[in-house]
């Protein structure tokens, strides 16, 4: 049995390695905490009585951020924030096993920066405590992928709030883009250049809100990198 076992997987390595064949160079790597707030109790401490809060301090609200830098990088990194119920999982390795926008831009050059938000992942301490989020539902023409292994990992990669969201709205997705057009012209307006790309239009459809994980994550990479290159910020 042991022995079968070690065959499979060595066969799921080899797999894994193959998909992935071509290496990453990378100049360091590490991690830091950022913001955060601090709350401390009344009372006197008792170590024998650690679970109890009185005279202690807790530390929590912070975010997290795991950063990878290649070899020779472009000058400016790529920063990455999560959605509502995820973390910085969300940029890594797809549900169904393929490389996320992490590695995509890592290959490219890009120095990336990985965020847990705060109360989220490796941010999850917090001074509140909250509920835990809501599984999603798929069009019927959705880029993501809907085997039932992949979906497996997708629900698996969520994380949940550990205190409550500081947001609340109605119709989220249609006021986002609309406020977000309104960023845009607010931008230009005192000679910024900031620009809304909306697939549809591009005749990219089919996308979820998870387009970096979606089965056409690459041809959204090139999108990215394109209007990169035509700003001037993917320069060594």
């Amino acid at each position: 049995m042991s022995r079968k076992f070690f065959v499979v997987l060595l066969s799921c390595l080899a797999f894994s390695y193959a998909a992935y064949s071509e290496p990453i160079m990378l100049e360091t790597q590490g991690s830091f905490m950022v913001g955060g707030s601090t709350v401390t109790n009344g009372g006197e401490f008792v170590f024998s009585e650690w679970l109890n809060p009185a005279g202690q301090t807790a530390y929590g609200d912070h975010a997290y951020v795991w950063y990878q830098i290649p070899v020779k990088p472009k000058k400016f990194p790529m920063v990455f924030l999560h959605g509502g119920g995820q973390s910085k999982k969300t940029w890594e390795t797809t549900p169904d096993g393929r490389e996320g926008f992490q590695n995509i831009f890592l290959r490219r050059g890009f120095s990336t920066y990985l965020v847990d938000q705060p109360r989220r992942g490796e941010a999850g301490f917090s001074t509140v405590s909250s509920d835990g989020p809501i599984p999603p539902a798929f069009y019927e023409d959705t880029q993501f992928p809907r085997d039932e292994e992949s979906l497996n990992q997708f629900m698996r990669q969520g994380t949940p709030n550990t205190a409550p969201l500081d947001f609340d709205g109605e119709d989220q997705w249609r006021g986002e883009i609309l406020m977000g057009r309104k960023f845009v012209e607010l931008v230009n307006k005192y000679g910024g250049d900031a620009e809304l790309v909306h697939l549809p239009e591009l005749g990219i459809k089919g996308n979820t809100h998870f387009m970096f994980s979606d089965l056409n994550n690459i041809e959204i990479a090139d999108l990215l990198s394109k209007w990169l290159k035509e700003k001037g910020l993917d320069t060594l």
